[in-house]
């Protein structure tokens, strides 16, 4: 199942109703205040999502393209370990 995760995904708060075990969808905003992928990334993984569906947010035209991990990644840093797809 998917479970729908509101206000971006950013913090934990974000995943308060949602049931680990599912695919993460997660909509991608270009407001301001939104958070990188990473982040998104790490979170849905500590909420205990087996997947997440990154989504552009209605309105939003920039394809999603980035890599789900840390820009200046060096050895030891934390991954993103669940499969991840991007859909605009």
């Amino acid at each position: 199942p998917v479970g729908p995760v509101p206000n971006g995904g950013c913090v934990a708060a974000d995943y308060a109703n949602f049931t680990a075990g599912q695919i993460a969808l997660i909509v991608v905003s270009s407001k301001a205040g939104d958070c990188d992928l990473i982040t998104k990334g790490l979170a849905a993984t500590d909420a205990g999502a087996r997947g997440i569906l990154f989504a552009n947010d209605i309105g939003r035209t920039a394809l999603l393209s980035s890599r789900v991990r840390l820009p200046g990644y060096t050895k030891g840093d934390r991954l993103v370990l669940i499969p991840c797809l991007a859909v605009s």
